[in-house]
């Protein structure tokens, strides 16, 4: 009862048959242990909770966004509290090579490289109660561009032959002053740039936003592609 008082708010966002799906599963993923998966979450719920009612859940068109950022508004926000946004990726492990979007990420947890799934979260952070809400979450999905970018940077370089004398360092004659206005930004930031969009459009209707507090990696307009973090 508890959980359907907390996911009421969501009803004019939601079909009925969608919200009461959705009661039944966030009671069994917050009950389980362990891995979570679609079979795992069957085997917790209780009646009406079928794993074929489970795969007709995730395969529906759920706008995550909304509800997360409603429930935030509803249950958890206080306008007299001062909130800054903060993003940042988290990797799961996995193995094999048909799950959609695996790849080589880094791990914090584990520092360094490993075959995993990749999920960039924006995060609203209450700075007086030192807490932070998830709010959107993407999967980290390299177009082939990418992949073949990485490709080209694993491969060894070639020792560079002896050259003649190099002549004074300066710029160029005819060179002109670069407008470092005008940013190239790497397709990990155009993803980024475009998940934070959408978040503040829907943010901006409670509440303001000063702040965007985002790890070291993600202050370079070229970030690498290997999603190695120094």
């Amino acid at each position: 009862m508890e959980i359907l008082t907390l996911v009421a708010c969501f009803e004019p966002i939601l079909k009925t048959i969608s919200l009461r799906q959705l009661s039944i599963i966030a009671q069994a993923i917050l009950t389980m242990t362990g891995r979570v998966t679609m079979r795992g979450i069957s085997r917790w719920t209780e009646e009406g909770g079928s794993y074929r009612t489970v795969q007709r859940f995730f395969a529906t068109d759920v706008p995550w966004l909304n509800l997360l950022v409603k429930f935030v508004e509803t249950h958890l926000f206080n306008s007299s509290h001062e909130y800054i946004l903060a993003g940042d990726a988290t990797t799961v492990t996995k193995s094999g090579a048909a799950t959609h979007g695996i790849g080589r990420f880094f791990s914090g947890v584990l520092g360094c490289v490993v075959k995993s799934l990749e999920f960039f979260v924006f995060s609203l952070v209450d700075v007086a109660r030192r807490r932070a809400y998830p709010l959107c979450v993407k999967q980290t999905v390299r177009s082939e561009a990418e992949k073949a970018a990485i490709k080209r940077r694993k491969k060894p370089r070639q020792s560079k032959k002896k050259e003649s004398p190099k002549k004074l360092q300066g710029r160029p004659k005819g060179v002109l002053n670069k407008d470092r206005k005008k940013l190239n930004l790497s397709a990990e930031l155009l993803r980024i740039n475009e998940l934070l969009s959408k978040l503040l459009k829907v943010l901006r209707a409670f509440v303001k936003v000063k702040y965007l507090a985002l790890d070291g990696h993600f202050g370079r307009a070229s970030s690498r592609l290997d999603g190695i973090r120094k």
